[in-house]
């Protein structure tokens, strides 16, 4: 039993020896692999190509290429536009005629008609088209007399020329001013409505009050006056 274990530690031993002296080899061989390649890197012929080298870094470089991330583009958020901020009228001046009277914002009666100011010393800007100031025609109506006959805001509207100034003053206290165009009378039936709100790219005032003879069956004029201004 004895010699039998002697003998299985002899095999045992050369076995080990065999395969130290295998794993030596498969490094020696490495080794001299390496220093070959270093030395045909080294002594090949300035220009020369090795074909093998060449794939290998082709191989490289495609993969490299591969695996970057292409760089995604950098969008610049366009800027958001300030509003310009739209202040509403508050005041109408017009120096000529003494009037310095408070703007009321109205809008239009069951019959579809622009409504009056509730005072006689009051105007009526209408507030479903332009302001003063923007572009189309901005109308602002007044009363002629009051109820007793007496001379109400607009009483001497038809005293404008041509050339004449009237000024908005707005709730910031900004002001417009519009010049003087002309003026139009019109029966009280017959107003050409569209061209009165019409909107185009000039900043119109057009100021509008009764006048002609009153129709006390009708409760009216008898013609309508429209004093046409230009923002300058």
């Amino acid at each position: 039993m004895a010699i039998h274990m002697k003998k299985s530690g002899i095999i045992y031993a050369h076995i080990q020896e065999k395969q130290k002296l295998s794993v030596n080899g498969i490094k020696i061989f490495f080794i001299l692999l390496i220093m070959f390649f270093i030395w045909t890197n080294q002594t090949r012929i300035a220009g020369s190509k090795n074909q093998q080298n060449k794939s290998i870094v082709a191989r490289l470089v495609r993969l490299a290429v591969s695996n970057t991330p292409t760089p995604s583009p950098t969008i610049t958020p366009s800027p958001t536009p300030t509003p310009t901020p739209v202040f509403l009228p508050s005041r109408l001046i017009i120096e000529k005629l003494g009037i310095d009277a408070q703007i009321e914002f109205v809008g239009a009666d069951e019959n579809g008609k622009m409504e009056n100011p509730s005072q006689w010393n009051t105007v009526g800007w209408y507030k479903i088209g332009p302001v003063p100031g923007q572009h189309g025609n901005s109308v602002i109506a007044g009363h002629l007399d009051t109820n007793l006959g007496k001379p109400a805001v607009f009483y001497n509207l038809e005293n404008l020329e041509t050339g004449d100034i009237i000024q908005v003053l707005k709730m910031n206290q900004s002001s417009v001013t519009f010049q003087v165009t002309g003026k139009e009378i019109f029966p009280y039936d017959q107003v050409p409505v569209d061209n009165i709100f019409m909107s185009d790219d000039k900043s119109k005032l057009i100021l509008i009050t009764c006048n002609g003879q009153y129709f006390r069956n009708l409760k009216s004029y008898s013609h309508r006056l429209a004093v046409i201004s230009e923002l300058i």
